[in-house]
């Protein structure tokens, strides 16, 4: 190639001084040619400068005039096409000395999309294609993209596909701008910009559901959108851009429904569901963009069906009283609408009843309560369901499960119940008097009088007698106290076993003349007898505050049913003339109680001034009951039922006091059933007791070590015999090889005997030594058959001998302090006597193993003063296992008084009024019958204002696959 460079620098280097230093010498580097000492780092370095340098040119035209006729001759005289340098952008070079050649690539080539805005996260296809009359030949495959991501730099990038003589490449998800230019040899096409939008779509999607009970509901591809056959539909959502159109077209309609624009921004159409259909939107923006994919909405329509109504509870056989009130929760719900609620009641033996509940005006949901007054049922079995009706053509309507109820005259077994309580009061009296007599007698030293003597027996058996059938009589009432049902139960047991056990031996005690064990006996006998009279007394307090609890439950059940049915009054519900005459006889029967109220609260026990002090003062607002309960009934009578319903409130709140109160005070009464002091002694015993354990646990290890330290000086002192003896084993043996005609059997024996001496063991030694000490002996060596002899006694000494220096002082102080461990066993077995016929809780199997553990404590006491431990470590591990056995029976009986006096305090810690709930499996009845407080009518109620925003959000609409879930939300939030 030979042409003028020094004019083609000369015309470049005055359009570009900044390039003057390096384009010569970078196309000289480039063709290879390197100077002297020059570096291949520096030739590419030089290069990677040039190139930079170039990059920053300006990419319009270089030449704005007609080159020069020199330039001109320069570049004609050689194929300036190859003069392309290998590290310059493609045709970079080219056209920066040929300008006159500078044309858009356009010309020749078609390129699309250009600038455009597409769908955000769509795919895009960028093609180039060559327009009719472009260069031909194999070049046309020289066609190059150049791509710029936003914020990147350009890059080359393949073609994706070649179709003829077009190219494509395609970007599979637009998210940001990108920039793409193409280039063909020397010629460009200038730079694009593809720009992602979003496409148009509507937000917020809801349809609105027409009809008596409107509903909206957010409309999502995932969950069908059901709803009734024949439902007006409102379909709307707001654009996420401005729109020139907006359609809604169903499956089902032959032409698209136009959505209409409201003044809030949205656009809706509306159309009536007669069958499933599948519906999208159709939207354009100003610009003809549409969404290609826009989302599939189904529609499904359903046939109306029966209402489903659901008995909440109770769920099990209920045990009650004719005087009552049965609540009754239930939950309804209607894919079209609730019209009314009802009660069917089937008493045996009669014909069905039907009490209307609830009347509602198209509700989809409701849930709500009764409370069922059963002074006006038939004693008996009764029956009943709830129906539900709905708002179809004609009303279809729906039952639910059974429920049950056993009508009793309980109260009628509660007064037996106190009809026994004073025959054993009677009972135990009598029998309290005739011992305490023969105590006192016995006590002073006189004789028993013969007629208290036959007297006592009897008197004993009738108060037994007396107590077990009011312990069986309160088993099977419903209103008794259950932890007085057990005391009770405890108390008969222990006075049958004094009966039977104690009473033949304190009698023949007795009849044998005064005696401190006579009267200790007969003071064993009334302590037992004066715990069951005193549990009776106590117990007639507590059972009349239970009662008395009971009767202010059912008037507070009957106060929160008052104040239900006038808050719907207040709320403008339209009341029956029945209605309105039940609710005025309820409150003239809650006012004519308040009256019997008052007496009886002058009539309950008044609390000591000790107890006074442990419990916190309470609120009894029976004046303000009463004239709440006043002004109602002239606020209803005048027809201002905003004013009955704030005094209907007042009254239930006033009743809930008085009943908490009453559950209060009897409760802390309750609590107070064992004395403080005798519950202080029961809980030292039971320290003293967990603290005996522990001492016999540790004498048991210290005896332990001292015989383990006996048999280690034992094993110290036989290896040392045992060495000797082996030593002089090995003399025998030596001895005996050198002796002629010495028996060779005697010697393998006496080689045994060696062998086991040497390893430090006893196996056969015993035995092989006497019968080689014999044969020596028998075959006329006397010699070997003394030694082996003597060698035989050292090692029985030392088998039966003990060391020297032993531990006798310290076995015998161990001795010492198992003897004072019996004795403090002792004195608690004594305490815990006592204790038994104070509380009354039965204690003879701790105390027959505590009596049974200071024989095993002597035993061993006694062994350890001989200085042997081996015999007394079995009766002191005997003694620990009676004693840890004793402790745990006076655990479990304490924490069974624990729990009947926790039994005693839980009827006051339950809503007063509850049920009793009958489960199969029981006696001979078939049945179990357990206190079950079913809720009232408030119980149910969460407070107002949550209850009427669960209401709405209950009656919105929302997916039939969440529906459960949702439920199950709102009703925690309920509880």
């Amino acid at each position: 190639l030979s042409f003028d460079w020094d004019a083609l620098w000369e015309e470049v280097s005055g359009l570009l001084p900044d390039l003057r230093l390096h384009l010569r010498s970078a196309w000289e580097l480039s063709r290879g040619t390197l100077a002297p000492g020059t570096s291949e780092a520096l030739r590419e370095a030089h290069v990677r400068e040039a190139e930079a340098r170039l990059a920053g040119v300006a990419r319009a035209p270089l030449f704005a005039w007609a080159p020069g006729r020199r330039l001109q001759a320069a570049v004609a005289a050689g194929a300036l096409t190859a003069l392309s340098l290998t590290w310059a952008p493609a045709g970079a070079l080219d056209r920066l000395l040929r300008p006159w050649r500078d044309v858009p690539l356009e010309s020749f080539l078609k390129v699309s999309p250009g600038d455009a805005r597409a769908d955000w996260g769509r795919p895009v296809t960028i093609a180039a294609e060559w327009l009719p009359g472009a260069p031909a030949g194999r070049a046309r495959h020289d066609l190059t993209l150049w791509l710029r991501p936003e914020g990147g730099s350009w890059r080359r990038s393949a073609w994706d596909k070649a179709v003829g003589e077009e190219r494509r490449f395609t970007v599979d998800e637009l998210t940001s701008s990108l920039r793409y230019r193409v280039a063909w040899r020397d010629l460009e096409t200038r730079e694009y910009a593809l720009t992602p939008v979003l496409a148009p779509q509507l937000e917020s999607v809801r349809a609105r559901l027409h009809g008596s009970e409107p509903t909206s509901t957010a409309l999502t591809p995932a969950e069908p959108l059901s709803v009734l056959r024949g439902t007006l539909i409102t379909i709307s959502g707001r654009p996420n851009q401005p729109l020139s159109r907006a359609e809604l077209r169903l499956s089902s309609l032959p032409q698209p429904l136009a959505m209409r624009e409201t003044a809030s921004g949205e656009y809706e159409a509306s159309f009536v569901a007669q069958e499933d259909a599948a519906l999208r939107f159709a939207l354009e923006t100003p610009d003809g963009r549409a969404d290609r994919d826009a989302p599939v909405y189904s529609l499904k329509t359903l046939a109306d069906q029966p209402p489903i109504i659901e008995l909440v509870s109770p769920l099990e056989p209920v045990l009650a009283s004719p005087s009552d009130s049965l609540p009754i929760a239930y939950a309804a719900k209607d894919d079209g609408g609730l019209t009314r609620i009802s009660l069917v009641l089937r008493p045996a033996g009669k014909p069905a009843q039907e009490l209307v509940l609830q009347k509602l005006s198209g509700r989809r949901e409701f849930a709500g309560d009764y409370a069922l007054e059963l002074a006006g049922l038939p004693l008996g079995r009764v029956e009943f369901q709830l129906k539900a009706v709905d708002n179809a053509s004609p009303p279809q309507s729906g039952l639910s499960a059974k429920g049950s109820v056993d009508i009793q005259d309980l109260q009628a077994q509660h007064e037996r119940s106190a009809g026994l309580w004073k025959q054993a009061e009677s009972s135990l009296k009598t029998a309290a008097d005739t011992t305490g007599r023969l105590k006192n007698d016995l006590a002073a030293g006189k004789p028993a009088s013969p007629a208290d003597l036959d007297a006592q027996a009897p008197d004993l058996s009738r108060a037994a007698q007396a107590m077990r059938e009011l312990a069986e009589a309160m088993s099977k009432d419903a209103y008794a106290n259950p932890g007085l049902a057990e005391e009770m139960k405890s108390a008969s047991d222990g006075l049958s076993q004094a009966e039977q056990k104690e009473l033949p031996a304190a009698q023949q005690a007795s009849r044998a003349g005064p005696s401190p064990d006579a009267a200790q006996r007969q003071d064993r006998l009334s302590k037992r007898l004066e715990q069951a009279r005193r549990l009776l007394e106590q117990g007639r307090s507590l059972q009349g505050m239970q009662d008395f609890y009971q009767e202010t439950g059912r008037l507070s059940q009957k106060g929160a049913s008052i104040e239900s049915a006038t808050e719907s009054l207040a709320r403008g519900a339209k009341a029956s003339p029945e209605a309105m005459k039940t609710l005025d006889a309820e409150l003239k029967k809650i006012q004519s109680q308040m009256e019997a109220l008052e007496k009886a609260l002058e009539a309950l026990p008044k609390a000591s001034a000790e107890d006074s002090a442990d419990r916190k003062a309470v609120e009894m607002p029976v004046e303000s009951a009463r004239e709440a309960a006043d002004g109602m009934a002239k606020a209803l009578a005048r027809g201002d039922y905003k004013e009955a319903a704030r005094l209907a409130r007042q009254l239930s709140e006033a009743l809930s006091k008085i009943q908490q109160a009453v559950g209060q005070a009897a409760a802390s009464s309750a609590a107070a059933t064992l004395p403080r002091e005798t519950q202080q002694r029961v809980d030292q015993a039971q320290k003293q007791w967990s603290q005996l354990v522990e001492d016999q646990g540790k004498l048991v290890e210290r005896t332990q070590k001292l015989e383990d330290a006996k048999v280690a000086r034992r094993l110290e002192a036989q290896t040392q015999v045992l060495a000797e003896l082996a030593r002089r084993q090995g003399v025998a043996v030596s001895s005996a090889s050198a002796l002629a005609g010495f028996p060779l059997d005697a010697l393998a024996q006496m080689r045994a005997v060696q062998v086991e001496f040497d390893a430090r063991k006893v196996e056969s030694a015993p035995t092989l030594l006497h019968t080689a000490a014999m044969r020596a002996r028998m075959t006329g060596f006397d010699g070997i058959a003394r030694e082996e002899a003597d060698i035989a006694a050292k090692l029985d000494g030392a088998s039966a001998g003990e060391s020297s220096g032993g531990a006798g002082p310290e076995s015998e102080q161990a001795g010492r302090d198992q003897a004072a461990l019996k004795d403090r066993a002792a004195k608690l077995q004594s305490d815990l006597q006592g204790l038994e016929s104070e509380t009354g809780a039965s204690a003879d199997e701790a105390l027959e193993a505590l009596s049974g553990a200071q024989g095993e404590q002597g035993a061993a006491a006694e062994a350890l003063g001989k200085r042997d431990g081996a015999a007394a470590l079995p009766h002191q591990q005997k003694a620990l296992d009676l004693l840890t056995q004793g402790s745990s029976q006076m655990s479990q009986s304490s924490s069974g008084a624990q729990q009947r006096k926790q039994k005693l305090i839980q009827p006051f810690q339950r809503p007063a009024g509850g049920m009793r709930v009958m489960r199969g499996g029981g006696g001979g009845s078939g049945a179990q019958v357990g206190f079950v407080p079913l809720p009232s009518a408030r119980d149910y109620l969460p407070p107002k204002e949550l209850r009427e925003e669960l209401e709405r959000s209950l009656r919105e609409g929302r997916p039939a696959s969440q529906d459960a879930l949702i439920k199950e939300y709102f009703k925690r939030i309920a509880q």
